[in-house]
């Protein structure tokens, strides 16, 4: 048996940001309204900001930019709330003043009066080439000594390729999720949606802009050099954060606040289940979320968009290292407890465990196994339906050979996934009692598409294909995951 087990946080942090034991990695929110909610000038609540001081200028200097972003909002150019995008870091100088702005289909690098440079998305972050809403974009803008700059989202440099830019960026950047005027007031270019990990470097190059692809952090990057002028994270109580000591984070309008959906991890509500930093891995990567078994220890989120995977591709995988007797164990359930669109349980028959998927009404059983192979053990767990079958891979090896035929819509969007329990009528006959960590959603992305090598490390949202080594693993990009709790 490989990992941690059985560790127990004192006083069970709140599952939040990267893991419950790190809970000060929290992205920030910048106010805003859903899609398609007309925003009007004065609205003063759906806009805010924040402030930096002493934050140092690049000049003429090589610099880094990077941050993650997510939009609530799709609206970049109305002529009311937003004019020409909205910003992510500026400065409110007309001259020689940086501002980083997206637009519905790139991201524009604008020096006021001097020069603007322009770059699409890559079809790797987005096959529409814009901006989708409720997807983490990883953006990092790059320029060398050489004065070549280009800009890379999720890790690909955009189609716009590379530019000469030997602007003197003399202005400080002063502004973090907004650009030049006072919020709610005619045009603003207000951010709406999440920032996370925002780093600034002066004096380097991180990457070579030259690159077609660069690396993305697999981790928060908390890295800090004599290069670093800024490196934000959101801490807990609201008390915004520079890493570096350097500047000075302060609310400037309206109201920024804090999720615990971040790139790592989505958030997820617990009832009477506990984080814990028992983990799969010998490392300490990540948490885990414990579950005592019965009906009142659960966790829960909300359906979504992403949970409707008609008749297509998908994959749900998951560790669990399981220690309840019960007869109708459930690791996880989606729709009514009499009958669920999708349903993972591991019952005992006759002394042996049979893993049962319960999909629309029905029962497929993909393998029976003695309980040795099942209990007290952490084990990888993915349930797959690629071109028209379906697959459950234990550690990697698939339990079913040849697949099972399945061409059911799947259109459920509304009922509560719910986790370590069979719906909301459970017995607790039909509670998950142990532990369950790396819950990754895919929606349009099998993932797997035979037997694998069984995950070494935290699952992420971005992921270049057989990232474990072996065969068989799909690339994975953010826009296809549809839920991540790595707690």
């Amino acid at each position: 048996m490989t990992g941690i087990t059985q560790i127990i946080l004192t006083g069970a942090e709140s599952v939040a940001g990267f893991k419950g034991k790190l809970s000060r990695y929290n992205s920030l929110t910048f106010s805003g309204a859903a899609s398609g909610v007309a925003l009007q000038p004065g609205d003063q609540n759906l806009m805010s900001s924040l402030s930096i001081g002493n934050l140092a200028p690049v000049q003429t200097s090589p610099f880094t930019i990077e941050y993650w972003v997510r939009f609530k909002n799709l609206s970049f150019s109305n002529n009311i709330v937003h004019q020409n995008g909205q910003a992510t870091i500026a400065s409110p100088s007309l001259y020689g003043g940086i501002a980083l702005f997206h637009t519905s289909n790139r991201l524009l690098v604008h020096n006021y009066l001097i020069a603007n440079n322009s770059f699409t998305i890559p079809t790797e972050a987005s096959p529409s080439q814009s901006w989708e809403l409720g997807v983490w974009y990883h953006c990092m803008l790059i320029r060398n000594s050489s004065n070549i700059i280009s800009l890379f989202i999720n890790g690909f440099q955009t189609p716009s390729g590379i530019f000469i830019n030997n602007n003197s960026y003399g202005a400080n950047p002063t502004l973090i999720g907004t650009w030049r005027n006072t919020y709610g007031f005619g045009t603003t270019n207000n951010l709406i949606g999440d920032l996370y990990n925002i780093k600034y470097t002066v004096g380097q190059a991180q990457h070579d802009p030259n690159s077609a692809i660069i690396p993305v952090p697999q981790v928060p990057n908390v890295t800090i050099d004599n290069n670093t002028k800024l490196l934000m994270l959101s801490p807990n109580n609201n008390a915004f954060k520079d890493e570096t000591g350097l500047c000075q984070i302060g609310i400037r309008a309206g109201s920024v606040t804090q999720t615990k959906s971040t790139p790592y991890n989505d958030e997820i509500t617990l009832n009477g289940a506990v984080a814990k930093i028992s983990s799969p891995f010998s490392n300490f990567q990540s948490g885990s979320i414990g579950f005592s078994g019965i009906t009142s220890s659960f966790a829960t989120y909300a359906g979504t968009s992403g949970l409707n995977f008609g008749t297509g591709n998908f994959c749900i995988e998951w560790f669990s290292y399981a220690t309840d007797s019960n007869s109708e164990s459930t690791a996880w359930w989606y729709g009514s407890t009499a009958s669920p669109t999708l349903g993972m349980a591991f019952e005992d028959f006759i002394g042996l465990i049979n893993i049962n998927l319960y999909i629309n009404g029905n029962i497929l059983t993909f393998q029976t196994v003695t309980k040795d192979i099942y209990f007290k053990l952490w084990t990888h767990w993915a349930l797959v339906r690629l071109s028209g079958n379906l697959y459950l891979f234990r550690n990697g090896i698939i339990a079913n050979p040849g697949g099972t035929p399945d061409s059911t819509n799947l259109n459920d969007q509304v009922s509560t996934f719910y986790l370590g329990k069979r719906g909301a009528s459970a017995t607790n006959n039909q509670c998950f009692g142990g532990l369950i960590t790396n819950l990754r959603i895919t929606k349009g992305n099998s993932v797997y598409t035979g037997n694998f090598n069984r995950p070494n490390a935290n699952l992420t949202r971005i992921q270049s294909a057989n990232r474990f080594g072996g065969s068989n693993t799909n690339a994975i990009r953010s826009y296809q995951v549809s839920y991540l709790m790595v707690p």
